[in-house]
């Protein structure tokens, strides 16, 4: 009795749940087609790593990932990731550290039968800190560029379920 009242203060009262979602797509279905993420980008990976998270973020959404061509199929491709200067320099000599901040540019198209959706662009940031003296500064944009990775493709799949741009 005690398990299953904490069981339910968890469940509910925290936000985590224990079941998958029970998202739909526009039509009605849950079964959607994810390709493989296309690169534009020179560093390596980083295309696979959102493929992966749009899958894992479809699952958890109550999605059924298909390779049936008949499908609702979603296309992603990672148009640019850049790194650029936020804040100015705190501190002084070697022990000087500044903010830094990872942007990231999506191309997204979903299609349905023969026909597709205009493109639609999605952009995405995250900030770390960098230092001459911080050990693992390339430790800290990896991460930053995996929470930004994450919070694109929550926002896909929710875009997804929503209907937007579908043809």
């Amino acid at each position: 009795m005690l398990g299953t009242a904490l069981l339910l203060l968890v469940d509910g009262g925290c936000g985590y749940r224990f079941s998958a979602g029970e998202a739909r797509l526009p039509g009605g279905g849950r079964e959607l087609n994810i390709a493989p993420v296309e690169s534009a980008i020179a560093e390596a990976g980083w295309g696979g790593e959102l493929g992966e998270r749009l899958q894992f973020e479809a699952r958890r959404a109550g999605l059924v990932l298909s390779a049936d061509p008949a499908a609702p199929r979603l296309r992603a491709r990672l148009l640019s990731l850049e790194t650029i200067p936020r804040g100015i320099a705190a501190g002084g000599g070697r022990f000087a550290a500044r903010e830094e901040e990872v942007r990231l540019s999506v191309e997204i198209v979903w299609q349905e039968g023969p026909t597709s959706s205009p493109p639609r662009f999605l952009r995405e940031g995250e900030s770390f800190v960098v230092a001459p003296e911080l050990r693992g500064t390339q430790t800290n944009r990896a991460l930053a560029v995996r929470r930004a990775l994450q919070r694109l493709a929550e926002r896909i799949v929710n875009e997804s379920c929503r209907g937007f741009a579908w043809p």
